[in-house]
């Protein structure tokens, strides 16, 4: 299976996510409301080869700024030490140059919702329709969590290889939990 970045041109699906100190034990989860991160808010994650199991790299992602209507995030590469600031918009969905891209998530997620999204950059381009299709347990190591399951069906274009373009199908499923107010 492919990871195909959108935007960022190297993060993975995976880094979007992040962490609260919140709980939503107990209450009926029926609507996501949109995240809202406090200062501080840190998640450690690592990006692993999805047929061999072998950890790619380690990062840890902490929630710095409200800027302009993006989210500001403090990115560290685990293994290098080396630091960015990334931005993603209150929807999840990565900015390139402070501009917001689309992305699986439109908030609030609620069953049954449909959205589509396009995004060109830097030849590559994808055209996504999603659809959040359940609401369901998903168990991950970091443990068992009621998260929705948005399902992503679409094309992308790459023009990136010798002037050569390919074309292609992409499929993607998410689950979104508020609980970590992100994806697990």
């Amino acid at each position: 299976m492919t990871t195909l970045v959108r935007c960022t041109g190297g993060l993975a699906a995976a880094a979007i996510a992040f962490l609260q100190a919140h709980s939503a034990a107990g209450q009926a989860l029926t609507v996501a409301p949109l995240p809202d991160p406090s200062a501080g808010d840190t998640l450690v994650y690592q990006v692993a080869d999805q047929f061999s199991g072998k950890i790619d790299s380690r990062f840890s992602l902490e929630f710095a700024e409200r800027r302009a209507g993006r989210l500001i995030y403090k990115m560290t590469n685990l293994d290098s030490g080396q630091t960015s600031e990334d931005s993603f918009t209150s929807d999840l969905g990565p900015s390139v140059r402070a501009k917001p891209c689309g992305g699986a998530f439109e908030f609030p997620l609620t069953v049954g919702k449909r959205h589509s999204f396009d995004v060109r950059s830097k030849g590559l381009g994808v055209y996504e329709d999603c659809e959040v299709a359940a609401l369901e347990n998903v168990t991950v190591p970091a443990g068992t969590f009621e998260a929705f399951r948005v399902e992503c069906a679409g094309r992308h274009t790459s023009e990136e290889e010798l002037d050569a373009v390919r074309i292609g199908r992409v499929t993607e499923t998410h689950w979104y939990t508020p609980v970590v107010n992100g994806e697990v």
